[in-house]
């Protein structure tokens, strides 16, 4: 209720590590779109799930009007979500914890199914003839990156 400049202020706090660069331009898309509609976006992240959470908590202390967050270790962040919605703060999902977002009480989810998508890189590779996958999780623990390889894995 608040759009078109008059002062709201969002928190997207995610899960990514200094310089990656998937998420530099997720940033820079949001602060665009920020900026286009007048929102002020406080964008802040940390790869440590207690990390994140404490991020979270501090926007519920700085009484943002909402928080985007990702749920890569969906169980780290359900106390700190639990902050925002008794804050009366809106918290929603991007990018990882599909099958956690409800449960944490989050009123939506942006993203994609991984574990679709893991299916379709190894329908790929099967249609490829490929005797071998390898699929990296570069983050242990993260929900989306372990869904991913198990849908490769499972065709």
């Amino acid at each position: 209720g608040k759009a078109g400049g008059s002062g709201i202020k969002v928190a997207l706090i995610t899960h990514s590590a200094p310089d990656d660069a998937f998420w530099e331009r997720v940033r820079k898309g949001a602060e665009a779109a920020a900026a286009k509609d007048g929102i002020d976006l406080a964008y802040q992240s940390d790869p440590d799930a207690a990390g994140q959470a404490k991020l979270v908590r501090e926007a519920v202390a700085d009484k943002v009007d909402g928080i985007a967050v990702t749920l890569a270790k969906p169980e780290a962040m359900k106390g700190a979500v639990a902050a925002a919605r008794a804050a009366g703060i809106p918290v929603v999902g991007l990018n990882s914890g599909i099958d956690a977002w409800k449960a944490g009480g989050l009123m939506q989810y942006f993203g994609q199914d991984e574990s679709v998508a893991g299916r379709a890189v190894g329908d790929k590779l099967d249609s490829l003839r490929a005797k071998h996958a390898l699929c990296v999780i570069h983050e242990r623990g993260n929900v989306a990156v372990e869904a991913r390889c198990a849908g490769v894995k499972k065709t």
